[in-house]
């Protein structure tokens, strides 16, 4: 019973958010109230050391977008990545890159290593893009660890395999070019397809269409092959995810 409550309440927000987004001033006051609802159950739960909780009362902070709410914010971010929620771990990695890129790596100290720490923890736990961009900074090196073209290729694999385009294409280029992974053109063929389809709208044309080219009628119809067998092996993975979380 419960829990058909919990979806009408859910419904009705989804309702009064599009009205209210129409210009219904009724609607807008009920977002507010059901806002202000879940803000303080959200609170409870988040006191008492529900990471879950943590972690939507951090992005609820968020909307505010006032000094005070936003130290709160990064206060609720942190305590729910410590309590390993990995969606916060990926958040408070990516505020530590980010802070980074934009000083050059001199406005917080340590900040690619603390970057790195986060991803890292999220990455075990199965997180795609936190995989990907810990893939990314071992195959650069020097951004909170040194460059390692095999850790490169087994994290961005591991995003791939969940179906992260951006990891496909990069797979796909290490393959191509020999990084960290044994050479292989038809391999590099069908994690390019892969990325292609599923949604990496930035995939290098040239290098694509560059690499059919060299390949023989052959090889790109064992391209096309082993893209297939990737596709069901990423289709099989995520109705189980736990296949993505690496042991202790």
């Amino acid at each position: 019973m419960a829990k058909k409550r919990k979806s009408k309440e859910v419904q009705r927000f989804k309702v009064a958010k599009i009205k209210a987004e129409q210009g219904d001033a009724d609607a807008r006051d009920m977002v507010y109230i059901l806002f202000v609802k879940t803000f303080k159950a959200m609170k409870i739960k988040a006191k008492k050391g529900n990471a879950g909780a943590q972690y939507s009362l951090s992005r609820m902070y968020g909307i505010y977008g006032k000094d005070v709410e936003n130290k709160e914010e990064a206060k609720w971010l942190r305590k729910a990545a410590k309590n390993g929620h990995a969606e916060a771990q990926y958040w408070l990695g990516s505020e530590y890159f980010g802070a980074c890129v934009e000083t050059g790596g001199e406005g917080v100290p340590n900040g690619y290593k603390k970057a790195t720490k986060w991803f890292r923890k999220a990455a075990k736990q199965g997180h795609a893009h936190a995989q990907y961009m810990l893939a990314g900074m071992y195959r650069t090196g020097g951004e909170g660890v040194p460059e390692d073209e095999v850790e490169a290729a087994k994290w961005h694999r591991k995003a791939a395999e969940q179906g992260e385009a951006d990891a496909q294409e990069e797979l796909g280029e290490m393959y191509l070019d020999g990084e960290g992974v044994p050479q292989d053109g038809v391999e590099a063929y069908a994690w390019f397809l892969l990325a292609k389809n599923d949604g990496n709208k930035l995939i290098r044309e040239d290098v694509f269409s560059d690499l059919g080219k060299r390949l023989t009628a052959e090889q790109r119809k064992k391209g096309k092959a082993r893209a297939g067998e990737l596709r069901r092996l990423i289709a099989e993975r995520k109705v189980n995810p736990m296949l993505f979380v690496e042991s202790p």
